[in-house]
């Protein structure tokens, strides 16, 4: 440890010998102090000394016991917490037991001799004292590190643990911590890390362990260990990295929605604008409001696949129990992305493992089934390549207890996805390509709704992919069987409303407006009520089908 040259006088006036015997002499038994230093690498550090002054009752002399603590990680903390202003009660909440472990140490090491047991006692923590194996096996363990872990005594401690500290390491910490602990035993003789630790009930408590490597005078090698909890502090600051994380997720998602939905907003406004100076050009006027309508869909579906995600979080998303055929549902699903497929000449191949599909008619929510399959289709087809190909491989379980489990294998030939992006692919918001100039639209909410409502089903969805080869969904969700049903529902090209007298129930004057003409064009005889209460009255008086919104 090296004191700077700027901070030596200080050092040196808190240690002088008559000034400690005074100070001793006015009553005073614990002192401590902070001050800037070095450490065997030039690092900075702020350390805390610890001096305890009590006289040895056979001889006289005046002892003073002192230790020293590396506060520079406190102090950094201490630093952000101020930063973070939603953190500071926590952070209070820290310093308060910091000082509660401070008021303890005063008023133990007033009573203390020479004896390891009570000085122990007086530090804010555990000690344990460990042989230089490969185990680390316990040569000494306190009572308080013993009891910080849930166990009665030391004896306890060491029989659970098997007598060395790796049989009470968190699995995964084994590794780091000891590899961060040997790295920092290689530029000094002491170090300090932070790793989970097993508790009696099982649970895992993360503790710093600051070691001191010992040299005895026979040239064997002890590691004197003092543990502190710091449980409530790690997950704090976790926490706090959460929130930061969140906070980013939110600011880049609104940066995003912001440019996704001016875009369509802003093309919709040009090209009214446009039909406006050239309002006698029919074919043009007819052409941009086809672009219009596109826009006006994409713009539509950012805002539905942000109130469906809202809606599987809140877990209010209703799934019906209807009969569903199979085969129809397969068709409505291709019907819709079949074109989009060959417009980018993509092949979709279809087969299943089994011949002939023996359970077609099954319960369920179509509306929610569709959605799963036209997202995991939409992706296939947006992130392939020109000329490519998208299998889908069909297979099903033998029926048990009325319930079969079908499940569908779809690979692409894309572009793929990488490794890392994989882990993040379900989170709300999460795009692998998100940057503005990106061909590829969308706000990253698609594989979240599509998970989302399959685990709702109480089936899985997994995925595999490797960049530039292209990715395979794999679904599986279970099914109770169901009858052939006896009637065929109508098709919308067979519904017929001419004639019908129909109440809409709207209190926007534009959505009224566009429904009327809509409706009025199919024949029907429409009158409008502008609320609830208009409505019920103009129905008790007449009564009409109803038509109102959701």
């Amino acid at each position: 440890m090296t004191i700077p040259e700027e901070g030596l006088q200080d050092f040196l006036h808190e240690f002088d010998r008559e000034r400690l015997l005074k100070r001793f002499e006015n009553g005073e038994r614990h002192i401590s102090f902070r001050y800037w230093t070095r450490t065997a690498t030039f690092e900075p550090m702020l350390a805390e000394d610890h001096m305890a002054l009590y006289r040895e009752e056979e001889t006289g002399d005046i002892i003073a016991v002192n230790y020293v603590l590396d506060r520079t990680e406190h102090y950094r903390l201490e630093e952000k917490e101020r930063a973070l202003e939603k953190s500071n009660r926590e952070y209070a909440k820290l310093l308060e037991e910091e000082k509660k472990h401070t008021a303890m140490i005063e008023e133990l090491t007033k009573k203390l001799q020479s004896q390891l047991e009570l000085f122990t006692v007086s530090i804010p923590g555990g000690v344990k004292i460990s042989n230089d194996d490969p185990e680390y096996s316990f040569k000494y363990v306190s009572e308080q590190f013993a009891n910080m872990l849930g166990y009665a005594t030391p004896k306890e401690l060491m029989d659970a643990s098997g007598g060395n500290i790796i049989g009470l390491a968190h699995p995964d910490d084994v590794k780091v911590g000891l590899a961060d602990a040997l790295n920092q035993y290689t530029h000094s003789d002491h170090y300090a890390t932070i790793y989970r630790i097993r508790c009696k009930d099982g649970t895992y408590k993360y503790i710093e362990d600051r070691g001191q490597k010992v040299i005895k005078e026979d040239g064997t090698i002890e590691h004197w260990n003092l543990m502190l909890d710091k449980n409530d502090f790690m997950h704090k600051s976790i926490a706090l990295e959460s929130e930061k994380k969140a906070n980013k997720s939110k600011s880049d998602f609104l940066s995003r929605m912001s440019h996704d939905m001016r875009t369509p907003l802003n093309g919709i406004i040009g090209l009214l604008k446009i039909a406006e100076k050239h309002f006698d050009d029919s074919e043009l006027v007819l052409e941009n409001f086809g672009k219009m309508q596109v826009a006006a869909d994409y713009l539509l579906s950012l805002i539905n696949d942000i109130l469906q995600m809202s809606k599987i979080e809140d877990g209010n998303v209703p799934l019906t129990q209807e009969i569903i055929n199979f085969d129809e549902l397969s068709q409505d699903v291709l019907t819709i992305i079949e074109q989009r497929a060959k417009d980018r000449g993509i092949q979709m191949q279809f087969r299943s493992k089994k011949e002939g599909l023996r359970y077609p008619f099954i319960y369920g929510s179509p509306v929610h089934m569709r959605q799963i399959f036209l997202n995991i289709y939409g992706n296939c087809i947006k992130y392939n390549r020109i000329g490519g190909k998208i299998i889908t491989v069909l297979d099903y379980t033998e029926v048990v207890d009325g319930i079969t489990t079908y499940e569908w294998t779809i690979t692409d030939t894309g572009i793929g996805m990488s490794k890392e992006y994989l882990k993040h692919i379900f989170e709300p918001f999460s795009q692998e390509r998100n940057d503005s100039g990106s061909t590829q639209q969308g706000i990253g909410l698609g594989m979240s709704i599509v998970k989302g409502l399959i685990e709702k089903m109480g089936g899985t969805i997994k995925i595999k992919s490797e960049e530039g080869i292209g990715s395979t969904f794999i679904i599986r969700i279970s099914f109770k069987l169901a009858s052939a049903p006896d009637t065929v529902k109508k098709t919308a090209a067979q519904m017929d409303i001419s004639g019908l007298n129909l109440l809409l129930v709207e209190d926007n004057e534009l959505n009224a407006e566009i429904a009327k003409t809509l409706l009025s064009d199919e024949g029907a005889n429409l009158t409008v009520a502008e609320d609830g209460l208009q409505a019920v009255r103009m129905f008790q008086r007449n009564r009409k089908v109803i038509l109102t919104q959701f």
